[in-house]
Protein backbone atom coordinates (compact mmCIF):
# COMPACT_ATOMS: atom_id res chain seq x y z
CA UNK A 1 0.00 0.00 0.00
CA UNK A 2 1.12 3.38 -0.76
CA UNK A 3 0.00 6.63 0.98
CA UNK A 4 1.13 10.07 1.42
CA UNK A 5 2.07 10.92 5.37
CA UNK A 6 1.36 14.88 3.98
CA UNK A 7 -1.75 13.92 2.45
CA UNK A 8 -2.80 11.84 5.30
CA UNK A 9 -2.21 15.00 7.58
CA UNK A 10 -3.85 17.14 5.62
CA UNK A 11 -7.28 14.80 5.10
CA UNK A 12 -6.76 14.58 9.13
CA UNK A 13 -7.07 18.08 9.22
CA UNK A 14 -9.96 18.24 7.00
CA UNK A 15 -12.31 15.53 8.96
CA UNK A 16 -10.80 16.94 12.15
CA UNK A 17 -9.14 13.66 13.08
CA UNK A 18 -6.19 14.40 15.51
CA UNK A 19 -3.95 11.08 17.20
CA UNK A 20 -4.92 10.44 20.54
CA UNK A 21 -7.88 12.64 20.55
CA UNK A 22 -11.51 11.86 20.06
CA UNK A 23 -12.55 14.75 18.14
CA UNK A 24 -15.50 14.42 15.66
CA UNK A 25 -13.76 11.49 13.23
CA UNK A 26 -11.28 8.74 14.03
CA UNK A 27 -9.70 7.09 11.12
CA UNK A 28 -9.07 3.22 10.35
CA UNK A 29 -6.90 0.99 7.83
CA UNK A 30 -10.20 -0.93 6.71
CA UNK A 31 -10.37 -3.65 3.96
CA UNK A 32 -12.35 -2.60 0.70
CA UNK A 33 -13.23 -3.84 -2.61
CA UNK A 34 -12.74 -2.17 -5.46
CA UNK A 35 -15.40 -2.14 -8.92
CA UNK A 36 -12.91 -3.95 -10.20
CA UNK A 37 -12.86 -6.60 -7.72
CA UNK A 38 -9.52 -5.93 -6.21
CA UNK A 39 -9.50 -6.32 -2.76
CA UNK A 40 -7.48 -3.35 -0.89
CA UNK A 41 -6.47 -2.03 2.51
CA UNK A 42 -7.88 1.73 2.38
CA UNK A 43 -8.01 4.63 5.45
CA UNK A 44 -11.85 5.37 6.12
CA UNK A 45 -13.28 8.07 8.38
CA UNK A 46 -15.47 6.96 11.30
CA UNK A 47 -18.18 9.78 12.67
CA UNK A 48 -18.47 9.94 16.35
CA UNK A 49 -21.32 11.93 16.51
CA UNK A 50 -24.99 11.57 16.01
CA UNK A 51 -26.34 11.32 12.52
CA UNK A 52 -28.64 13.25 11.26
CA UNK A 53 -30.04 13.20 7.70
CA UNK A 54 -30.97 10.37 5.28
CA UNK A 55 -29.07 7.39 4.27
CA UNK A 56 -28.00 7.21 0.61
CA UNK A 57 -29.32 3.82 -0.41
CA UNK A 58 -27.77 3.80 -3.43
CA UNK A 59 -24.41 4.70 -1.71
CA UNK A 60 -23.54 6.44 -4.57
CA UNK A 61 -23.63 10.30 -2.81
CA UNK A 62 -22.97 12.58 -5.93
CA UNK A 63 -26.01 11.22 -8.07
CA UNK A 64 -28.11 10.56 -4.72
CA UNK A 65 -31.06 13.22 -6.22
CA UNK A 66 -31.00 10.92 -9.52
CA UNK A 67 -31.14 7.52 -7.92
CA UNK A 68 -34.20 8.45 -5.71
Amino acid sequence: MVWDNKLIKSLDSLEGHQDGERQGYHREMTPVRLDNGVDMLAWLYFYYGVHHGSIVQSGDWLNRKNNK
